[in-house]
Order: C-alpha cells, then sequence, then structure tokens
C-alpha cells in the first residue's frame, strides 16, 4: 500500500521539492504491486518503519536501493495534522535533500 496524491504526506513530498510518483492515483490509499514500484523506479523511498528496507533491498536494480535512500518518517508525526507534522515535514526535506545531493555527486 502507498498514499496517493490527496493525502498530507504528497503535499509533504511536494513542499521539499519531490514528487510521490503514485500522486496521479484517484485513491487516497492505492494498493500497488511490487511491478507498480520497480516501473516508476523512484530514487527514495519513504515508509513508516524500517521493516521494509530488507523486502526493497531484494531488488539491487531499483534507484532507491543503488543509493541508499531508503528513508523512514515517524509515522504518528506524519499522518495526523497537527503541529508535529510541521517537525516531521522538516525531516522528510532533509531526507530528500540527502538523496539529491547523492544523485548530484559523482561516482
Amino acid at each position: 500500500m502507498t498514499l496517493g496524491g490527496g493525502q498530507f504526506v504528497s503535499d509533504a513530498i511536494a513542499l521539499c521539492g519531490g514528487r510521490n510518483v503514485f500522486a496521479d492515483s484517484a485513491l487516497m490509499a492505492p494498493i500497488v504491486n511490487v511491478e507498480s514500484v520497480l516501473a516508476a523506479d523512484p530514487e527514495a523511498i519513504v515508509g513508516a518503519s524500517s521493516d521494509w528496507h530488507a523486502y526493497w533491498r531484494r531488488f539491487p536494480g531499483l534507484r532507491a536501493v543503488q543509493a541508499g535512500n531508503l528513508y523512514v518518517l515517524p509515522v504518528n508525526e506524519m499522518h495526523r495534522h497537527g503541529p508535529r507534522a510541521i517537525g516531521a515535514t522538516r525531516l522528510l526535506c532533509e531526507q530528500l535533500d540527502r538523496a539529491r545531493l547523492k544523485a548530484a555527486s559523482p561516482r
């Protein structure tokens, strides 16, 4: 499952200069299959826990995996629209900035 474009998290991603690769989904929380994620080939994957990192590392061709851009946001802070969402958005921006720096630096 992921988050569609109607979610606050998609707005936070956009605020940070990123783009939710599933933002065009009409659903708030679409269920996507692995093939959809592989086809989108995101530069970073952000989740609510690190439990899924090992799962995505099974796909070394994925840009997010190659760059080590698997990030975690505190779920309670990001998904509850209160003052703590501001701090979680700041953390998201920092994570996406790190991903951009990695993409810009020569290998």
